[in-house]
């Protein structure tokens, strides 16, 4: 379907393979920007650099399936008849090549598309696109990718984890070896129970065996740092 002149796209990609051609002939422009702490900084800007009247956000890992472009144009195309301003997409991730509905990866909404105006802000830890006006869920999900393969999701996991042990360990907070051992089952029990993981079937269970995997490495990390401080105080009193 075509669109009307006055409703042309503009997709914002987030990317860190800038050269990369990337499958958005359906857009009629395309701005890129690279993934950094200034993330919504640069949002904004790449939003005030946008001349189209409507701009959709997206990242490279992220599939736009062909039913949700219909959908897509349709609404931008009736969007002002129907009264609205933008849009929610339903981000729902793919894990072993099945998507997910439940356990960590749970579906959620975003909004991702509107007209050129408001601003991103960070909500509850959150970048979030905020602007006046009644806003449509979309049926068709936005498919995401957050890893190639598990090589690269452990060494995010990796990453992950010796950040946050690090970070809590500034704030003087503690593991114990009880901690350590129990922390896992509690989170496995969580994702894969009662957040429903189990209606995944394998891939549910394991990223269940990941997710309990993260939090392990988190508390051993956290433990280790602290018996290093421990240490420490000792050789001092010697």
């Amino acid at each position: 379907m075509a669109l009307n002149k006055k409703n042309q796209i503009t997709a914002i990609l987030i990317t860190d393979q800038l050269k990369k051609q990337h499958p958005l002939t359906w857009c009629d422009k395309v701005i890129t920007i690279k993934p950094s702490d200034n993330d919504i900084a640069d949002r904004n800007l790449a939003l005030k650099q946008a001349v189209t009247r409507w701009v959709i956000f997206l990242k490279d890992r992220e599939t736009v399936s062909q039913s949700l472009i219909r959908e897509i144009k349709n609404f931008v195309n009736s969007a002002d008849r129907q009264g609205y301003t933008g849009g929610q997409l339903v981000i729902k991730k793919v894990f072993a090549k099945k998507i997910l509905n439940h356990g960590t990866w749970t579906p959620k909404k975003e909004i991702r598309l509107g007209r050129r105006v408001g601003k991103w802000v960070e909500n509850r830890g959150q970048a979030s696109w905020q602007f006046p006006g009644q806003k449509i869920v979309f049926f068709h999900p936005l498919i995401d990718k957050p890893y190639e393969g598990l090589t690269q999701m452990l060494v995010k996991i990796n990453s992950i984890t010796t950040k946050e042990a690090q970070k809590k360990h500034y704030n003087k907070q503690t593991a114990s070896l009880l901690t350590v051992i129990f922390s896992p089952i509690a989170t496995f029990k969580k994702v894969f129970f009662l957040k429903l993981g189990f209606l995944d079937g394998l891939a549910g269970f394991n990223l269940a065996v990941l997710t309990s995997f993260q939090a392990f490495l988190e508390k051993s990390k956290l433990w280790l740092l602290n018996q290093q401080e421990k240490n420490k105080e000792v050789m001092v009193d010697n």
